[in-house]
């Protein structure tokens, strides 16, 4: 296979520019912005403005975990405590105000023991149906040993497991049950790409749970900070979609 003259052209053109690029970058330090962190984690670098971490001490590092906080539903940076009490008071009634938990999955346990040790902490009971696609498990609460409600039993929150075709955990969501908060929510753990997330978002949202997670996926790649030997990985893929004919 040899490429066509059109092809080389092309190829050459393509190898100055990444090596001009290259160069220049090699060159200069990486941009500082002083408005946003960098954080490493699980092998991936971001810049995430500073309002993300809600004055909880902002700075960067190689980190096992970060957490961001921020509005829903376009994960919008909060007004500052200080100043804007009241708008924040307004997020927190309308369930907008929430975090994420970002994790290296790398060094967490798998999700089917920690599922599993879920369901041994208390008595649930799987439903017959589907929910959304999801298992659904309902913890059976006993009764209470007294009429003082401070002795009430301690509920647990609904369990919803997604399932590889294997059987296997693939994510999992722990639901608010009816009457327990004033504002029920979900949890929804999941992994892509070497992190580990655990976000939260109100329960009326339950049906959109993958949207949820595709949406959250969505801003944190957004916030990735692309490396120049990522130009490496264009190429490799450039070359792939060249001209070739059959070499006579």
């Amino acid at each position: 296979m040899v490429l066509t003259i059109e092809g080389k052209l092309k190829m050459e053109k393509f190898l100055l520019l990444l090596f001009v690029g290259l160069t220049i970058s090699s060159c200069l330090p990486e941009e500082r912005d002083s408005s946003a962190v960098r954080v490493e984690i699980a092998g991936r670098v971001f810049k995430v403005p500073k309002g993300y971490f809600d004055g909880a001490g902002a700075y960067g590092k190689d980190t096992e975990s970060v957490v961001l906080e921020y509005s829903l539903p376009g994960f919008e940076v909060l007004p500052e405590y200080s100043q804007h009490k009241a708008e924040r008071q307004k997020l927190i009634s309308a369930g907008r105000m929430r975090g994420m938990l970002l994790q290296n999955e790398a060094n967490r346990p798998s999700f089917n023991p920690v599922v599993k040790e879920h369901m041994r902490s208390a008595d649930f009971k799987k439903e017959e149906n589907l929910v959304y696609g999801l298992e659904k498990y309902v913890h059976q609460v006993p009764e209470p040993i007294s009429p003082d409600p401070n002795y009430g039993p301690n509920i647990q929150n609904d369990i919803l497991i997604e399932r590889s075709s294997d059987g296997s955990v693939k994510s999992y969501l722990r639901c608010s049950p009816p009457g327990k908060y004033e504002i029920p929510g979900c949890e929804h753990r999941f992994i892509d790409k070497g992190l580990l997330y655990d976000i939260h978002w109100r329960i009326q949202e339950l049906p959109n749970w993958r949207a949820q997670r595709e949406a959250a996926i969505q801003f944190i790649d957004s916030l990735e900070y692309i490396r120049p030997n990522r130009l490496l990985e264009t190429l490799e893929k450039h070359q792939s979609s060249l001209p070739f004919k059959e070499q006579e």
